[in-house]
């Protein structure tokens, strides 16, 4: 190997090496491509998770978890999770609540849902999961209204 070989190759290490310990001088939260930091996993989580969802009530006041396609017509979790989160912030949560109802009353296997509320709930994830504890810390009701049959 020439001195031009080597050269290209101590810079070249150089670079790769700056490049793979950038990391350990950023912020964590900082991730590119493509020397990630994997952030999402670099940290703690919050142990509440606050979430917008579309509840169906029965003639007892038992609430089900309403499906994404019933809570906004698709399938997705996340974008249901968002539409419902949109029609809050953007004062519609009366209408989306509406729409969530004649869904239903149209759906399968949801004849037991007599009312529909779009809630804001708190949950402690931890104890979701492992305790068994299902019930929210905190509910903020934004619209309730009737399964039209």
């Amino acid at each position: 190997m020439g001195p031009r070989e080597r050269a290209f190759v101590i810079v070249l290490s150089i670079v790769v090496l700056g490049a793979t310990l950038s990391p350990l001088v950023r912020h964590p939260d900082e991730d590119t491509f493509p020397l990630s930091t994997y952030p999402m996993f670099s940290h703690a989580r919050p142990r509440e998770l606050v979430m917008v969802h579309a509840l169906g009530l029965d003639d007892a006041g038992a609430r089900t978890p309403l499906p994404p396609m019933i809570s906004a017509a698709n399938r997705e979790v996340l974008q249901s999770m968002a539409t419902l989160q949109q029609a809050v912030r953007g004062g519609r949560a009366r209408a989306q609540c509406e729409e969530i109802a004649a869904r239903v009353a149209s759906g399968e296997g949801l004849d037991h849902v007599v009312r529909v509320e779009i809630a804001t709930d708190t949950f402690d994830v931890v104890a979701y999961f492992e305790e068994d504890h299902t019930d929210p810390l905190a509910r903020s009701v934004h619209a309730t209204c009737a399964v039209p049959r």
